[in-house]
């Protein structure tokens, strides 16, 4: 139990330990060593690996889904641009 406890205190002193030296603005190799530190917890590293994929499916399909809302005449109006362009409805 206390194993686990420390390697959640220790998790805990990387991460607090990284966000000082972002907040300082040093990129050092130091940063980056802590990084992995912090990236060697598997959840920590799921949790990132599992970001990346959201981020490039979203990225691949947003512009198949947006030429697909237009076809079907799922638009609307752009209320904030002087020119009010028709949009997607469902893609922002």
């Amino acid at each position: 139990m206390f194993h686990k406890i420390d390697d959640e205190i220790r998790v805990l002193l990387y991460k607090i330990e990284l966000l000082s030296t972002l907040v300082n603005g040093m990129l050092s190799i130091q940063t980056v060593l802590l990084l992995f530190k912090l990236l060697s917890d598997v959840h920590v590293l799921a949790a990132v690996v599992m970001a990346i994929i959201s981020f490039i499916i979203t990225y691949i399909a947003t512009p198949f889904l947006i030429q697909f809302f237009i076809q079907r005449g799922i638009t609307g109006i752009d209320v904030h641009k002087i020119e009010r362009p028709v949009r997607a409805e469902m893609c922002g």
